[in-house]
């Protein structure tokens, strides 16, 4: 059974909850992904975000971990995982993707501007429908000569960001270059950059950690398999669902 939920806002922007499911065993689009998550159709603006803050403002060494099952980890077009990323204004930061051959990108901008910097990876042949864990890392200045960028996957079953066993994909990516993170306003989201209109993913999502620092301090932990879509953090970020969407199964 499907049901849509919308709340009309005096400010005229629409809010919906996106699907969660019921059954451990997982729903109908995606039967072997477990448990209750965040669902993405990849419709236009469709994301759940938090505003920009001081502690999401990370210029220097950075940390992001996912859990998701897209439907198609090869998609045809290029799919955003988690982005803190928008062009107008000049308000880039960073996004971690999937490309159309199944690689994880990470791009980033030191100034705001188009010109960006990325970093990508050849990831295993993964099944589609299943869950993984995602990590990327980058240290901005390795001895004041080099940035690494680390890519990271886990097959763990577990959506406790801290309990995962990482497994290194390749070799590490250096730029030659120390580098930084551009201060941004954009909102922090997942489900695609510039507000969820840009390269939209499809498929489920449970869970997400942001770290200032590699392995350094929590500043967003959303939690999707509780359940609750709109939630605060344990570090205070106030995540909403943005757009309409498929609602629960049963």
């Amino acid at each position: 059974m499907r049901f849509l939920v919308v709340v009309a806002l005096p400010v005229a922007v629409i809010f919906a909850v996106s699907a969660t499911i019921l059954a451990v065993k997982g729903d109908g689009d995606n039967p072997t992904a477990p448990g209750q998550h965040l669902r993405l159709t990849g419709t236009s603006g469709m994301r759940v975000a938090t505003p920009d803050s001081v502690p999401l403002s990370i210029t220097g060494d950075i940390d992001l971990r996912i859990r998701c099952s897209l439907d198609d980890w090869t998609p045809a077009a290029n799919q955003i995982l988690l982005s803190k990323y928008v062009t107008t204004g000049n308000q880039r930061s960073w996004e971690m993707l999937i490309d159309k051959t199944g690689r994880m990108w990470f791009t980033w901008s030191r100034l705001g501007t188009s010109t960006t910097l990325s970093s990508v990876k050849a990831m295993p042949p993964f099944v589609n429908g299943v869950a993984y864990w995602l990590r990327v890392t980058m240290d901005v200045d390795v001895v004041g000569k080099d940035s690494w960028i680390r890519f990271f996957w886990s097959d763990d079953d577990t959506n406790d960001a801290d309990a995962v066993k990482w497994k290194q994909q390749g070799v590490t990516n250096g730029t030659g270059a120390t580098t930084s993170i551009f201060d941004s306003a954009a909102e922090v989201a997942i489900g695609g950059a510039n507000s969820g209109t840009s390269s939209q993913p499809v498929g489920n999502f449970y869970a997400a950690q942001i770290r200032n620092g590699i392995a350094g301090t929590v500043v967003a932990s959303p939690d999707f398999s509780t359940g609750t879509l709109a939630q605060t953090d344990a570090q205070g970020n106030i995540w909403a669902p943005y757009q309409a969407a498929a609602a629960p199964r049963t």
